[in-house]
């Protein structure tokens, strides 16, 4: 997705957008201070499990679409739309001889706020 270099007080980050259709690549810079507010935030949103939810996701999803303007990125944020809630779903595992009785599943979870 992107990565990142520290000079001064400045981190430049490199961030390259794929979609099924196109690439494009930019560089921004951002001072450090804010970079760092800013994770520190997200993760603290994150571990509050305010994020877990499939209807938080759909509406920051939602959100997405009303801020794009290029229609290939829509289409995008419209297949994720779609796609939700199956990607959220719980998955059946296989029961084996020992544990025929039992229902046995994961539960797919979000990763979280990536980043160093």
């Amino acid at each position: 997705m992107g990565n990142g270099r520290i000079s001064g007080r400045y981190v430049s980050i490199s961030i390259s957008i794929h979609t099924r259709f196109h690439g494009s690549r930019q560089i921004l810079k951002i001072p450090s201070a804010i970079l760092c507010q800013l994770t520190r935030s997200l993760r603290l949103t994150f571990q509050s499990g305010r994020t877990h939810s499939v209807d938080f996701r759909l509406s920051q999803l939602r959100a997405l679409l009303r801020l794009y303007e290029v229609d290939l990125m829509k289409n995008d944020v419209r297949g994720a739309i779609r796609e939700l809630k199956n990607w959220t779903k719980d998955v059946n595992v296989p029961r084996n001889i020992l544990t025929p009785a039992d229902k046995a599943y994961y539960t797919r979870e979000p990763y979280g706020v990536v980043s160093n």
